[in-house]
Order: C-alpha cells, then sequence, then structure tokens
C-alpha cells in the first residue's frame, strides 16, 4: 500500500476488532529503551530490538514509540475520524447535488465559495 491510498471498509473493520482485543492504553517506552509498557497493566507488550541486532538502536527506539503512539485508543480515535469525515465527504456531496442538480456532484462549473 502507497503511502497516500486509502483504506477500505474491510481494512477500518479489522483495525476496530484488533484495537479492541488489544492491550488497553496509554502504551509508553521508557527513555533509551526498545521495549513498549502498557500503564493500564504495567506490563511489556512489545520489544524491537531482538530480530534485526544489524540495525542501529536509534531505529529500534523510534520503532518503540511508533508502536507505543498507535495503542488502541488512538486507532478507534482514528477510524472516528475516518468515519466522520465520511459521513462530511457524503453531507456535502448531497447539498451540492441539491443546490445544483442539472449538473451532477462531480463537476462543477465554478468554484464554490464559503459559507
Amino acid at each position: 500500500m502507497g503511502a497516500h491510498e486509502e483504506i477500505g471498509g474491510p481494512e477500518v473493520a479489522l483495525l476496530e476488532a484488533i484495537a479492541e482485543a488489544a492491550t488497553p492504553g496509554p502504551w509508553v517506552t521508557r527513555r533509551g529503551t526498545c521495549e513498549v509498557f502498557s500503564l493500564a497493566g504495567g506490563h511489556l507488550l512489545a520489544v524491537t530490538h531482538t530480530q534485526f541486532p544489524d540495525r542501529p538502536r536509534a531505529l529500534h527506539e523510534e520503532d518503540a514509540r511508533f508502536i507505543a503512539a498507535l495503542n488502541p485508543e488512538m486507532v478507534r480515535r482514528l477510524i472516528a475520524t475516518v468515519y466522520r469525515l465520511q459521513a462530511d465527504v457524503a453531507r456535502l456531496e448531497a447539498e451540492l447535488a441539491e443546490a445544483r442538480p442539472d449538473q451532477g456532484v462531480a463537476q462543477p462549473t465554478e468554484p464554490l465559495s464559503p459559507g
């Protein structure tokens, strides 16, 4: 998947299910380590350095920070944002179609102005 490709319904549903089943957050790392811990349970969730000893330690620490940042609550918030934005797009498309019933939604003939 490319950096700017959208995800579809099945992928969102899978992410929701995975986030729901995961250990609750927040997740954190300790400074200078490659370990991810759950503050909710206080236990170790991941270690990012054991399988790739040829990579610089700083990369492993960055991976651990990324994993911690993308905890289940953050995934749920991102998904909620996707749903809200999709609803906004559908609403705006409907408003545009209603305002310009003879022109369709895809190609307005003049720029839309805010407001």
